[in-house]
């Protein structure tokens, strides 16, 4: 009966035939889980402020004087506002209706518009002067808007559409790799239907478990790899 041959049979320091002896052999376990998450409230000044810097670094202040022009050309409603409500008085459809008009909203609003009643997830805080932050029926020409300006309006529109979104669906991945009798743990996320950031796109679980597949090709590589560094890093101390 012929030899195997390993690989590292080839490398001529007798590290290679040392390693060759100690094969590592793995196994793995993939959990997945699947849950539901609801949509984001409507924005309040604060939560406006917040976003704006964890996207864009816009300090608070900057933020209010973006969104206050914003205002004042009658896109968005009154910024200064501690409020997570927005009243059917705003009109629902006609503010939907008239962000379809913009390309890069189109398929989501087409999707609310048709999903039957609109109502938005509302957050506990109240401001009896003024309703949450939310983009209005008049629509800007986006090419006379500054980058900023852009910047905020974007992040106030999808927020406003997010919130009359049904749950997003995710899935969680924990991949467990044992080697030897370590275990090296890999975890992740996956978006199936994430209409918080309106995305519409459904993967089916197929494409999911090609991705889980690939994901633990790659670790299991990566943790193979590890083992063979420590085996020579061991070998060598030995040595030493």
């Amino acid at each position: 009966m012929a030899k195997r041959r390993c690989k590292y049979g080839k490398l001529k320091h007798p590290v290679g035939r040392r390693i060759c002896k100690k094969k590592p052999r793995g196994r793995k376990k993939v959990t997945r889980r699947r849950y539901k998450q609801l949509p984001p409230y409507p924005f309040s000044t604060t939560e406006l402020q917040t976003e704006a810097y964890n996207h864009f670094k816009f300090s608070p202040q900057q933020t209010l004087s973006i969104a206050e022009n914003l205002y004042q050309q009658g896109y968005i409603s009154y910024p200064r506002s501690a409020s997570q409500k927005l009243p059917p008085t705003i009109g629902y459809k006609r503010i939907i209706e008239a962000l379809a008009s913009l390309p890069q909203y189109k398929a989501f609003c087409n999707f609310l518009l048709k999903a039957g009643k609109l109502k938005p997830r509302e957050g506990p805080k109240e401001d009896p002067a003024h309703p949450a932050i939310y983009a209005t029926q008049e629509v800007p020409d986006l090419s006379k808007l500054s980058p900023r300006e852009r910047k905020l309006y974007d992040l106030i529109v999808r927020r406003t559409l997010a919130a009359f979104a049904p749950p997003a669906i995710r899935e969680s991945m924990k991949v467990v790799l044992t080697v030897n009798g370590e275990n090296f743990i890999a975890t992740g996320k996956r978006n199936f239907i994430n209409f918080s950031q309106i995305e519409t796109k459904k993967e089916t679980p197929t494409h999911l478990e090609s991705e889980i597949h690939t994901i633990s090709r790659y670790a299991l590589n990566m943790v193979l790899l590890s083992f063979l560094l420590l085996s020579v890093f061991n070998i060598y101390a030995g040595h030493g």
